[in-house]
């Protein structure tokens, strides 16, 4: 199951739960909407959240988010 939601380029992105980033992979600098570009996974207690097409990423494995964390 999965839901995908558009925006526009650059904007924030927050976090629909409070989990541990378990990967980031990806290429921001490929960002054409046919590769994905940046991308990372969170884990919390009870479920996996993928974000994908991100134009950059702040945070790095093993971080901590809140929800709602920009």
């Amino acid at each position: 199951r999965a839901v995908d939601i558009s925006l526009p380029f650059g904007s924030p992105l927050f976090a629909v739960q409070a989990g541990e980033i378990v990967r980031i992979g990806g290429d921001a600098t490929r960002f054409d909407g046919r590769f994905g570009g940046a991308q990372l996974t969170v884990e919390s207690a009870d479920d996996a959240y993928y974000y994908a097409h991100l134009s950059g990423i702040v945070v790095g494995e093993r971080d901590r988010v809140a929800l709602g964390q920009l």
